[in-house]
């Protein structure tokens, strides 16, 4: 049997799998010599992952109408009566601004999220291109913080769009999304074609404003751009609108630079030069740390792997060889450097795929270290002391985590990893704001020697059920947020907290906290468990104490002198309170408890709205040095009796309002009060003389 010859060209560029799929989808196609493959070839470049590509994004259907579309081009007109741009893009809800000088490009930077930003505003873009803005005429009304989940089409990330055109002849057209980096492929909003916003939009650029395209996007594949060949290429790297491919190939501004294989090899987003052996940036604009840490080389050698990965072994006088692990697309997934101490801001920070590194000298770590890469599954960094922010920020794959030399670490450590399960650092003093935050399945930290605790300390985690700190003095606000699992917590010295202490914590049943002075608001807020909480030099308390707590019966806090509003509200059995140094009761101070029958509150000298109301066992109440009382006070108590109150001067509406039982009021000092006050009350017998003016 003949073989043919399309398939074996497709076989040999494609791969085989991409093969099997032609011949049984094309057969129309492959009845005419050269023009499957030709099709193929015109629109995308070689690559045997292709096939593997379209399969796991879902595309083979698509591709194969695609390519059945592309194998017979039918000339295009444009029609002699099409609406220009602005008037279509009206109708599609935006207005059209075109942008010739760099301060009107500047002008759109404001709808933009401080880290969504596009690389068009840091400059010189119209040398390069022509500039166009879309905004939605709605765009005040759609929030980036409605947005929790971004997707590239969606309403906040189509909002503002740049639609920008290559000067060359070719006007290869990008669509940037509002979302910038944040979604997948934003540079390809809708797919790169306008008729995509509006049907007829394409031909009305090209015919009001000139921007003619020789090549329409119409086939969106993630991590493939279409350059202005017309050609489709498989990128591992987009940065500042310049795409990093395999078989060293850069693409920028859509225009395709291939490097000789001779003389180069493209790693990562970096070009080593085999010839000058060194390293260097393609665009100067890239931040980037890892070049930094290559000493002068004398010798590049580079072993070729069966599964099409290579080891680079850079070799010098003055350290030891440092190795370079890269996969099949020249993508690095390894690296060893055993003499490096310091690492500078944004270590391969677009890097994704890193899956082992290597470091036993270094000893300290600016911030961004790692920032993209989603694959880490094994670090070796046994002497490192002093960590910066964004340190492996959402890594998903690293289960265990030791640096027992650590002492610093900056904000959004190990943040968003979900799998990290186990970390040890013996020796850090003090970490940033949103350590581990999003870590769902972290089950032992050990941090005896930690001091001082910043913001969103592994909020969201639901596995972690002890955790002792017995050196920490200062935690800041949202610690532990949402645990669903701590039961025990160790923190002897403990002197402060802030906001959101353990709040919507289920498991905690008891806290002693002896050196604790200061509590910032919702302390154990939404806390049904807690039956035990002993703090007794604790002095200030802010809002939201213990709200909704179900298991406290008796609360002592001795030295407790300044407390928030809500204290201790909707806490059902409660049953004694003893702050005898408490200066003033805020707002909801203890407010629907249904069981308290003992309040010591001696030097309390005035008391906020709805205080007490509602708390239906209290049977006798004196507080001897108030002097100001709010609304609603111990309104809706049925079980109070006797209530001595010998310096109040004032009080407001609804004082003691539906109090069924009480038959006894002392309050010599009071000299006003509203008609409210003491209604409802039947078996008030009224001993006090109360004036009224």
């Amino acid at each position: 049997m003949e073989k043919n010859v399309d398939l074996i060209k497709i076989k040999k560029h494609y791969g085989g799998k991409m093969m099997h799929f032609c011949r049984a989808q094309f057969p129309t196609l492959l009845e005419q010599p050269n023009l499957l493959f030709e099709t193929i070839q015109n629109n995308f470049t070689s690559n045997k992952s292709l096939y593997e590509d379209l399969d796991v994004y879902g595309r083979l259907g698509e591709f194969k109408d695609y390519i059945y579309n592309s194998a017979i081009v039918q000339p295009k007109e444009i029609a002699p009566e099409i609406a220009d741009p602005k008037q279509l893009l009206a109708e599609a809800g935006y207005d059209l601004y075109e942008c010739q000088t760099e301060e009107e490009i500047q002008k759109f930077k404001k709808y933009y999220h401080k880290h969504e930003q596009l690389c068009t505003f840091q400059g010189n873009r119209l040398n390069r291109c022509h500039v166009y803005f879309a905004v939605k005429k709605n765009v005040d009304a759609i929030k980036r913080s409605d947005f929790t989940n971004p997707e590239r089409q969606d309403e906040y990330g189509t909002s503002v769009i740049s639609i920008q055109f290559t000067k060359d002849e070719s006007h290869t057209l990008s669509i940037k999304n509002r979302y910038n980096h944040h979604v997948n492929n934003p540079d390809a909003t809708f797919s790169n074609n306008l008729d995509n916003i509006n049907k007829g939009l394409t031909d009305s650029f090209a015919k009001h404003y000139g921007m003619e395209q020789q090549f329409v996007n119409d086939f969106d594949l993630t991590n493939y751009v279409k350059a202005n060949d017309g050609k489709y290429y498989k990128y591992n790297y987009e940065i500042n609108n310049i795409y990093y491919c395999p078989n060293n190939i850069i693409i920028d501004n859509f225009k395709v630079k291939k490097l000789s294989k001779d003389k180069y090899l493209l790693v990562d987003y970096f070009i080593c030069d085999l010839e000058k052996k060194q390293f260097y940036y393609y665009d100067e604009n890239i931040i980037d740390s890892f070049l930094d840490c290559l000493p002068e080389i004398e010798k590049i050698e580079i072993e070729k792997q069966k599964d099409q990965s290579k080891q680079i072994n850079l070799f010098s006088k003055t350290i030891k060889n440092i190795t370079i692990n890269v996969e099949k697309n020249n993508k690095i997934i390894g690296y060893q450097n055993p003499d490096l101490k310091e690492i500078k801001r944004a270590f391969l920070r677009y890097n994704r795929v890193l899956k082992s590194i290597s470091l036993p000298n270094l000893e300290k770590i600016a911030n961004n270290f790692l920032y993209k890469n989603q694959a880490l599954k094994s670090i070796s960094l046994p002497n490192l002391k002093v960590i910066g922010s964004n340190f492996l920020y959402e890594n998903k794959n690293l289960e265990k985590f030791y640096l027992p030399m650590v002492q610093k670490i900056g904000n959004y450590f190990l943040n968003h990893n979900h799998d990290v399960t186990v970390v040890a650092l013996p020796n850090v003093g003090e970490i940033g704001k949103c350590f581990l935050y999003g870590n769902y399945h972290t089950t032992t930290v050990a941090m005896p020697k930690l001091e001082k605790v910043k913001s969103y300390f592994m909020n969201f985690n639901n596995k972690l059920e002890k955790l002792s700190l017995p050196n920490a003095i200062e935690i800041e606000n949202s610690f532990l947020t949402h645990n669903q699992k701590l039961n025990s917590f160790f923190a002897p010295k403990l002197e402060q907290v802030g906001n959101s202490f353990l709040t919507s914590n289920k498991d905690l049943t008891s806290l002693f906290l002896p050196d604790l002075k200061k509590i910032g608001m919702s302390f154990l807020s939404s806390n049904e468990k807690l039956a035990s909480f002993i703090a007794p030099n604790l002095e200030s308390i802010d809002q939201d104490f213990l709200t909704r707590n179900q298991e406290l019966i008796n609360l002592h806090l001795p030295n407790l002198k300044i407390i928030g509003g809500c204290f201790l509200s909707q806490n059902e059995n409660l049953e004694s309170f003893e702050a005898p140094n408490l200066q003033a009761m805020p707002f909801y101070f203890l407010a629907e408890n249904k069981k308290l029958k003992h309040l010591d509150c001696q030097q309390v000298e005035e008391i906020a709205d709805h205080c007490l109301s509602r708390n239906t066992d209290l049977a006798t109440l004196s507080i001897p040095k108030v002097k100001k009382i709010g609304d609603r006070f111990l309104a809706q108590n049925n079980t109070l009796t006797e209530v001595s109150l010998p310096n109040l001067e004032q009080v407001d509406e609804c004082f003691f309002h539906q109090n069924a039982s009480l038959t006894d009021l002392y309050v010599p000092n009071l000299e006003k009060m509203d008609d409210s006050c003491l209604s409802n009350n039947p078996n008030f017998r009224q001993k006090t003389i109360i004036k009224k003016r």
